[in-house]
């Protein structure tokens, strides 16, 4: 699992900071992972500023999305989703 957070202008610069848990689930009987990946991107020079924000599968926003959100510096989203077992 990959984060990246986006910003609109390249002088925000959204340097994450993100933690997860994961609990096991069952659906339909089946086991599956859920993860809670929390991320907070810092605000910069007392400025507050936009930013969106991916977990993915795969380096820079490849792969496939597993969550994505749209949040303000300063604040911590939650992009939850649920992993299948193999």
């Amino acid at each position: 699992m990959y984060d990246s957070v986006w910003t609109s202008s390249p002088l925000d610069l959204g340097v994450p900071l993100e933690s997860y848990s994961t609990n096991r689930v069952f659906v339909a009987g089946k086991p599956e992972t859920a993860v809670d990946m929390a991320i907070s991107v810092p605000t910069g020079l007392l400025l507050k500023y936009s930013t969106s924000d991916e977990v993915t599968t795969g380096l820079l926003g490849s792969g496939a999305v597993l969550a994505h959100a749209y949040g303000t510096s300063g604040q911590t989203l939650h992009l939850k989703f649920v992993l299948p077992q193999p």
